[in-house]
């Protein structure tokens, strides 16, 4: 009950937070972004936002599918209409902005590759209680890439490595960290 509560909140407020004008498509500057990103586990809300030059924070909460550590594997178990809840926050730092800028590639909205670091909390299933899944924490660090393919759409790709704690089954596993991801811009801000 205390996690649909916290998600709950953090999603009303990265709501308030859409109030602000809209960025130039042709802005070098991280912006931020207020985004519905949806991939193959899930579905969630995000807002990423500039926290220096090369910097952004990239903060959702969503549904996915529910995850255990079983016999030291990282299992998932989809499942659309009783899905886990979990909130994210992921660092990214931008390596190669200049380079675009200088080739008059695009910048705008994070457009370009990365490195980051990612810690994300899945809890167990949101309306079942007797198909109990896990609650994990899953931190992995990756190589990605983010580019806007639309006036609203963007698209993210990232590979890297990740350890699962699993709270529930005292478990952990490392795992191959691999996100698809397409975003929907609901807001871009300054």
């Amino acid at each position: 009950m205390k996690s649909k509560v916290i998600i709950l909140g953090t999603m009303l407020c990265a709501s308030l937070l859409g109030v602000a004008q809209d960025v130039a498509q042709d802005s070098s500057k991280l912006g931020n972004l207020l985004k519905i990103e949806c991939s193959f586990t899930g579905v969630g809300l995000n807002y990423e936002l500039p926290v220096g030059k090369k910097l952004s924070l990239d903060n959702g909460v969503g549904l996915t599918a529910g995850v255990q550590v079983l016999n030291d594997r990282v299992h998932y178990e989809k499942n659309v209409f009783n899905p886990s809840s979990y909130v994210k926050s992921e660092l990214k730092y931008y390596y190669n902005r200049h380079i675009r800028i200088a080739k008059k590639l695009p910048t705008s909205f994070g457009q370009g590759s990365y490195f980051g670091y990612q810690s994300k909390f899945m809890t167990q299933r949101v309306f079942d209680d007797k198909l109990k899944l896990s609650n994990i924490l899953m931190c992995e660090g990756h190589w990605g890439v983010q580019r806007v393919f639309s006036n609203n759409w963007m698209i993210n790709f990232h590979i890297g490595l990740g350890r699962a704690f699993d709270f529930t089954t005292k478990g952990s596993s490392n795992y191959m960290a691999f996100g698809l991801k397409v975003a929907y811009f609901i807001r871009k801000m300054k």
